[in-house]
């Protein structure tokens, strides 16, 4: 072959290579997530009217149900001002008026000129009705959620993604797994006031020989897993205190055998089945609590894993401003005071 045969040949790769590369380049760039949600917008539109206007096929049908919309805002907004008023005292009410008024100023003004930025004049009047059937909606929303953070300061109290109290406890203990959809609140400490349960688990490294006796050298690592227990008092104001029981999962076999003393036992049987727990307010709270008719504050909480009979649950409780946690039943522990105190009468 000639040299220029082979120039051309090169030069007819190089050509190829580069509008395969371009080719590739911007399939790339079409496929890539701005461009796929630049287009979803473009396809879905700047929907502000959630079950209002969809369906349409005109401009007429459009103004049509965004004025419904601004209809139904306008009703929620007034309904709801009525309930946030209906409790309000006279200084509240005048500060309230006030801060109403200067938004419907706002919201005029805004909408306006949202209006007349719009080049198209067809569109003038549909996108005004739409900014204040948006505002209006929003603003019929808020101040009903601004009269329960004031009202109920404790469930609106965060600001976050996730609460204050579980954030500690993440970053207190960050290499075990928080079961966060697994949140109990109740009273413990009997202060009107909320405690946060949660639980989580991780597998602890531990170094065996062959005859599962703990090593220094030359072991094998396995692995045990651990459920941990995480109590919250969650003020309003300040940083949440945090306890944390770590708590062994282990088959109740190991650990429930008759003959062994019952100190032994106690120790041993403070463990979980499994790392798939359920709470309770313990019975004898509920109890107290129906016959007292006074707000829901338990002491004691139960603990359960496992379908297994032998899989016996376990007691988390509140006294002397500690938490404990325990697999002998508080009502057992009752009797037995009970029954020493009649024998101690009795001699």
């Amino acid at each position: 072959m000639c040299l220029s045969a082979i120039l051309m040949n090169s030069v007819t790769l190089k050509e190829t290579s580069m509008k395969t590369f371009l080719t590739i380049l911007v399939l790339t760039f079409l496929s890539s997530p701005s461009m796929t949600a630049a287009q979803d917008v473009e396809l879905m539109g700047l929907d502000s009217h959630f079950g209002y206007c969809d369906g349409i096929e005109s401009t007429a049908q459009a103004l049509k149900c965004v004025t419904k919309h601004k209809k139904d805002a306008e009703t929620a907004l007034l309904d709801n001002t009525n309930t946030v008023i209906e409790n309000m005292d006279d200084d509240n009410l005048f500060r309230f008026q006030q801060v109403q008024n200067k938004w419907l100023e706002y919201r005029s003004a805004e909408c306006a000129y949202e209006a007349d930025r719009v080049a198209a004049s067809g569109l003038k009047q549909i996108t005004e009705l739409s900014c204040l059937a948006e505002k209006t909606q929003a603003r019929a929303d808020e101040i009903l959620q601004n009269d329960m953070r004031a009202s109920q300061p404790e469930q609106f109290s965060e600001f976050g993604v996730f609460p204050r109290w579980l954030n500690s406890i993440k970053n207190t203990y960050p290499d075990v797994l928080w079961a966060n959809n697994n949140v109990y609140s109740v009273d413990m400490s009997c202060d009107g006031s909320d405690e946060k349960i949660v639980s989580g688990y991780k597998y602890n490294p531990v170094a065996t020989d062959i005859n599962g006796e703990a090593a220094d050298a030359e072991a094998t690592v396995r692995y045990e897993l651990a459920h941990f227990l995480a109590i919250a008092r969650n003020p309003v104001v300040g940083k949440p205190e945090i306890t944390v029981f770590e708590i062994p999962v282990k088959a109740r076999d190991s650990v429930d055998t008759e003959g062994s003393k019952t100190d032994e036992t106690e120790a041993a049987s403070t463990v979980l089945c499994s790392k798939e727990i359920n709470y309770a307010v313990f019975a004898e709270d509920v109890e107290k609590t129906e016959k007292s008719e006074t707000p829901l504050c338990a002491p004691i909480v139960e603990i359960t894993s496992g379908q297994s009979e032998k899989c016996k649950p376990l007691y988390l409780t509140y006294n002397n401003n500690q938490f404990g946690l325990s697999s002998t039943s508080p009502a057992s522990e009752t009797e037995e005071i009970t029954e020493e105190t009649k024998e101690t009468g009795q001699k």
